[in-house]
Order: structure tokens, then sequence, then C-alpha cells
């Protein structure tokens, strides 16, 4: 995400057309950028445990045939889930 205040503006100009009473949920990992976007009360939340996050990971991107999946993929699959932790 970009930390311009501008860049925001332009993005919520165009999520505000979506419609009235429409919601937006935001993540974020730096507080600047919830500041930005005028997020008051941020909900703090700790990362998950590398297990539940490679459970989590690997239920969505190996959901058709987990039982087929290439040990490379596997490999790969577990160093972005590293690399997110």
């Amino acid at each position: 995400w970009n930390e311009n205040p501008e860049k925001w503006d332009q993005l919520k100009s165009l999520l505000m057309v979506v419609g009235k009473g429409s919601k937006i949920l935001v993540t974020t990992r730096h507080s600047k950028v919830a500041s930005i976007m005028g997020i008051n009360s941020p909900f703090f939340l700790e990362g998950l445990k590398d297990s539940l996050a490679w459970d989590l990971f690997s239920k969505i991107a190996f959901a058709e045939e987990p039982e087929k999946v290439h040990p490379k993929l596997v490999e790969m699959g577990k160093e972005i889930v590293n690399m997110c932790s």
C-alpha cells in the first residue's frame, strides 16, 4: 500500500460510488496507513502461528486436490507463508 494520502483519497472516491451502506475492511501492518485512512479505533491482531498460517494457506491454495500437489509447490508455499509471518 502506498502511504501517500492523495492515493487513498483517489481510492476512497472510487469506493464511495459503490453504494450507501457499503462497508470497507482495511488490513495493514502500518499504523500510518490506518491513520491516513481515518481509522480511529483499530483492532490490533497477533500474527498466526506458522502451523496455522500454513493450514490456512494450503486449504486455499491447494483446495481442489491437495493429495496431488507437487512437492515443489508445497515448498514454495511454505516459503511464502514464512515471508508473511
